[in-house]
């Protein structure tokens, strides 16, 4: 089974691939964009996209377990780093995020074939293409 197209190119502003930088940051914010705190977590931030005319950052959930490990000190190879930081984004990131309203920031997962068979091929899933990589809206 293949990645399906994305749905949902159109809306998406701009991929970042450098650090967001704080006049990007502030216009995000300008505009009613929600931001995870601390500021650290921007590193982990791979596009701005547009949802029912509201802008909003898309962050990568696996960059987000790696910033935690390190901010904890862990070994980013340890299993057990890993789920706690897993549980800790999955919980307070994004599910949390869907009581944040429409400008919330929203969490994604890089997807391959591997990943999308795990997924399956649920017709609520949400696909992105950003930077030429495809990613699954967690």
């Amino acid at each position: 089974m293949s990645i399906p197209p994305n749905p949902f190119e159109a809306g998406i502003i701009r991929p970042i691939t450098t650090k967001l930088t704080e006049k990007e940051r502030s216009a995000l914010e300008a505009d009613d964009a929600l931001l995870f705190d601390p500021v650290e977590y921007d590193d982990a931030i791979v596009g701005v996209l547009e949802r029912n005319g509201k802008r909003r950052a898309a962050y990568d959930y696996d960059r987000l377990c790696e910033i935690i490990i390190a901010r904890n000190g862990d070994n980013v190879k340890s299993e057990d780093a890993w789920t706690e930081a897993a549980d800790f984004v999955s919980y307070n990131m994004v599910r949390g995020a869907m009581y944040m309203g429409d400008c919330a920031p929203i969490v994604l997962e890089e997807l391959n074939e591997d990943t999308w068979t795990e997924t399956g091929d649920e017709e609520d899933v949400e696909v992105l293409s950003i930077a030429n990589k495809k990613w699954l809206a967690l």
